[in-house]
C-alpha cells in the first residue's frame, strides 16, 4: 500500500522527483570525489619471487 502511494507521488510529481535524483546524484558524485584518495603505484612486495623477478628486470634492463 505505501509503495503505490509512493509511486503516484513520483508520478504525478515527475519533474520534482527527477530534480531530486538529479541534485541526489550530484551531491554523491562531489563527496565521492572530495574524498578520494590519492592512487599510489609503489609496486615494493619485499620478499616475494614477484619482486625478486622486478629486482632482476630492473637491474638488466635500466630505464633510460
Amino acid at each position: 500500500m505505501r509503495l503505490t502511494r509512493l509511486a503516484r507521488w513520483c508520478y504525478r510529481r515527475r519533474r520534482v522527483t527527477l530534480a531530486a535524483w538529479l541534485i541526489g546524484l550530484v551531491v554523491i558524485g562531489a563527496v565521492g570525489f572530495s574524498l578520494a584518495a590519492d592512487t599510489v603505484d609503489n609496486f615494493d612486495l619485499p620478499g616475494t619471487d614477484s619482486q625478486q623477478a622486478y629486482d632482476t628486470l630492473a637491474e638488466r634492463f635500466p630505464q633510460e
